[in-house]
């Protein structure tokens, strides 16, 4: 009982510095969190097919919404919104940074392979979650952005709809492995030298 309690406080002490190093990696501030939607018009150059090659424009923004509980400090008063132009291709699609600009000077940069899959549908795709970073000033934040539209096939103009979310940075597999394991390594160490020191004292 007392070995796999030990074990357990080895596992949680290794936890804990894994969330300790993620706060200490990060330069990331409150400055942003939780989700923006921006729902608005797309044009497609030249008119949209399912295999065509394409570039996807978004313009006139009809609503820009903070979901609530999200903090986005002055967004709300932003003037503007530029979304990068999609170039599509076959089944990928390609962004050039920053992939998000607002008025208030809030940007988020795409991190992913240029090149990324896109679903493409009769009149319209669908993009995958674009990992990345919003960034203001010196600031920055991981997060993700995806991005919709439809209504493309005549006349190439329809609608769009973008969602963009803050998130932790998780620790990659083996930092998390590794932390377990010394975690581990120090409990059987600390094992071993108390074991030694009851023969000795025996």
């Amino acid at each position: 009982m007392k070995t796999l309690n030990k074990i357990g406080f080895a596992v949680a002490l290794a936890s804990s510095t894994i969330a300790i190093s993620t706060v200490g990696m990060s330069s990331a501030q409150a400055f942003v969190s939780g989700r923006i939607n921006i729902t608005g018009e797309a044009t497609s150059s030249p008119a949209y097919t399912q295999n065509n090659t394409a570039t996807i424009s978004f313009s006139e923004y009809n609503d820009l919404e903070i979901v609530a509980g999200s903090d986005f400090g002055t967004l709300m008063s932003s003037t503007t919104v530029d979304i990068a132009s999609l170039f599509l291709s076959g089944g990928t699609g390609t962004v050039e940074n920053p992939v998000v600009q607002f008025g208030n000077g809030l940007e988020f940069f795409f991190k992913d392979s240029n090149p990324f899959p896109v679903t493409r549908l009769d009149a319209g795709f669908i993009t995958q979650e674009l990992k990345g970073y919003f960034k203001l000033g010196s600031d920055t934040k991981y997060g993700v952005f995806s991005i919709s539209a439809q209504g493309l096939g005549r006349g190439g103009t329809g609608s769009f709809s973008a969602t963009l979310d803050t998130v932790e940075k998780v620790p990659e597999p083996t930092t998390t492995l590794g932390l377990a394991a010394l975690g581990l390594g120090a409990f059987f160490t600390n094992s071993l030298a108390k074991k030694k020191k009851e023969n000795v004292n025996a």
